[in-house]
């Protein structure tokens, strides 16, 4: 069945207010897992389907066209370089990695990469690694072509850059491994050339669904770095050394499948649960690293993709998937520290149908709106009419039952 996002009319505002964004062009038949905005620009947006479809936003998500159609491939990962205008990469199911210069207009595709499916990817100054199901991917600057440097024993589903300087400290997770870590949990310090266990990794977790890395602390020269594990989140303030968790009964104890920093704040980030195809997800900030959590309320529980602009007061963006009927809507949240406010339209029980889906037959009339016509100076004129139309049955009525008789 096509699934159509909620169609809303007006930009992200006011402020503390969710607001459903416009229709993609054709419907979606299945939950968005790829969704970015441009760190120079909070109106630019790409959103990724399950179709294969790469749809951008120019207008901060009123309107979408079409950019690329990788058909047969669902798009698992879109993400912008923090180091180069424009540039951003999108990742696909058995379909390799594509890379844009023109942020997200047109798109190459990546050699080394065909076939692979690519969930994940991080920046470094000098290098840009990939998460796969067949392990990580290194792309030194300028090289155009991607290589596989190891860890093919774990099907990858997170990466992560804690220090961004060569050689650079590199965090990769994933979600299902072949070898004997209890938690697939990996550490580089060369710039992702060599791969270790990361020994220091939270007990009762099996799987690594989401990692993010903040901005530099300069007076420490370290990165938070959040980790999103089937068992909670799990935050690191020195380049993954060690961990703590951040449940702390706020947030729910599984299925924390995204996270993301505010660019210029080491302090402050969001994460989302999917649910795991139940009410149980959200989507939840922090101001002080964790130490509190605000629930923002999203139309739907299960968020299951996220992204957030640059800013002092960022524009959240997610992706949502209503459980009971597979509906997905996406949505934006301009969050300056207020109560959230839910929308006009509060999840997509009614929409505007894009291009190629089935529209919904119009409502019938209220009795709130008949009863105001009755009273109103037309009254008189629509009870004669009433009665004719009733006198008319009942003289046919009649004549069909004596037709019956002979």
């Amino acid at each position: 069945m096509g699934i159509t996002p909620v169609l809303a009319a007006t930009a992200p505002s006011p402020d503390n207010t969710w607001v459903a964004l416009g229709a993609l062009p054709a419907p979606v038949e299945g939950p968005i897992s790829a969704l970015a905005v441009d760190p120079g620009s909070s109106q630019n947006l790409l959103v990724g389907t399950s179709d294969g479809s790469i749809y951008g936003s120019s207008d901060g998500g009123r309107s979408w066209r079409l950019n690329k159609k990788l058909a047969g491939h669902a798009i698992t990962t879109l993400a912008f370089s923090p180091f180069t205008t424009g540039s951003v990469l999108a990742g696909a199911q058995g379909g390799g990695a594509y890379r844009s210069q023109d942020a997200g207009r047109t798109w190459t595709a990546q050699s080394g990469t065909q076939t692979l499916t690519v969930r994940a990817i991080a920046f470094g100054k000098d290098f840009t690694i990939a998460a796969t199901d067949r392990g990580a991917l290194l792309e030194p600057a300028g090289a155009s072509v991607w290589s596989s440097v190891g860890l093919s024993r774990a099907d990858l589903s997170a990466v992560a850059v804690c220090v961004v300087n060569d050689p650079g400290k590199v965090l990769a997770g994933g979600d299902s491994t072949t070898g004997s870590e209890t938690l697939p949990l990996y550490q580089s310090s060369d710039g992702g050339m060599n791969w270790a266990p990361d020994q220091s990794a939270p007990p009762g977790s099996n799987i690594v669904a989401a990692l993010a890395a903040g901005p530099v602390q300069p007076a420490r020269n370290v990165r938070p770095v959040l980790m999103g594990t089937n068992q909670g989140l799990f935050l690191s303030d020195d380049n993954g050394v060690s961990w703590v968790s951040l449940n702390q009964g706020q947030l729910p104890v599984a299925d924390i499948t995204d996270a993301a920093f505010v660019t210029a704040n080491p302090n402050r980030f969001y994460v989302s649960s999917d649910g795991g195809g139940s009410t149980g997800g959200g989507l939840w900030s922090s101001s002080d690293a964790g130490s509190h959590f605000s629930d923002l309320k999203p139309p739907v529980s299960s968020v299951t993709a996220l992204a957030v602009s640059s800013g002092q007061t960022p524009v959240v963006y997610a992706a949502t998937l209503r459980p009971s009927d597979q509906r997905v809507a996406l949505w934006a949240y301009r969050d300056a520290g207020g109560p959230p406010v839910p929308p006009s339209n509060s999840g997509g029980t009614s929409s505007t149908a894009a291009s190629g889906a089935r529209a919904h037959a119009p409502p019938g009339p209220s009795r709130g709106s008949l009863l105001s016509l009755v009273q109103g100076p037309q009254g008189p004129y629509l009870l004669v009419t009433a009665a004719a139309l009733a006198a008319l049955a009942v003289g046919l009525v009649g004549f069909l039952r004596r037709g019956r008789n002979f």
